[in-house]
């Protein structure tokens, strides 16, 4: 993204944020964010290109926290009441891994039922010449339901992944409680 922010710190919103994407196999998105900042007037475009398949249209707000590594004042001075604790971000990428898991889940075994009885033998007026095994039937669909298909599976997988890492990591690191 590029802005107009004359500091790092007029970033840190609050912004409202537009998105547009779309893509069938390849595609990419246009953003575009505004703010206040102390330095006046904040505003910022994005692109993004890469593999996607759908199209969709979001409108947001989002904030940023900047967090100095280093200063020269005492830790004691340096206010951070205002950024979110580490307990609550695992909390939060936990949640949302397992939502996301369960959505990927429960999206693919809706659609797997629901074409459950496509054709069994390649249909090509219909474009149903993809092979595609549920319950160990072999039926045909379309490429653009294969394509779906194939990025619910790697979703499941990944954000699997996340909840067995946020998991290891909670155990090796357990979060201070208050």
């Amino acid at each position: 993204m590029v802005t107009n922010a004359q500091t790092i710190s007029d970033l840190t919103g609050p912004f409202l944020n537009a998105s547009a994407h779309g893509g069938a196999g390849f595609g990419g998105s246009v953003d575009y964010t505004r703010g206040p900042s102390s330095n006046g007037q904040v505003s910022g475009v994005g692109f993004t290109l890469g593999p996607s398949l759908g199209v969709s249209i979001s409108a947001s707000v989002t904030n940023t926290w900047i967090v100095p590594l280093t200063s020269s004042a005492p830790p004691s001075s340096r206010d951070l009441s205002h950024v979110p604790s580490i307990k609550k971000l695992r909390k939060i990428i936990l949640s949302g891994a397992l939502l996301l898991c369960a959505a990927s889940i429960g999206l693919r075994a809706l659609l797997e039922l629901l074409y459950f009885d496509s054709p069994r033998q390649a249909d090509p007026l219909s474009g149903r010449t993809g092979p595609y095994v549920v319950k160990n039937v072999v039926i045909y669909i379309t490429e653009n339901l294969s394509d779906v298909l194939y990025w619910l599976r790697w979703s499941f997988y990944f954000f699997g992944a996340l909840i067995v890492i946020s998991v290891i990591l909670d155990q090796i690191w357990p979060s201070r409680r208050c």
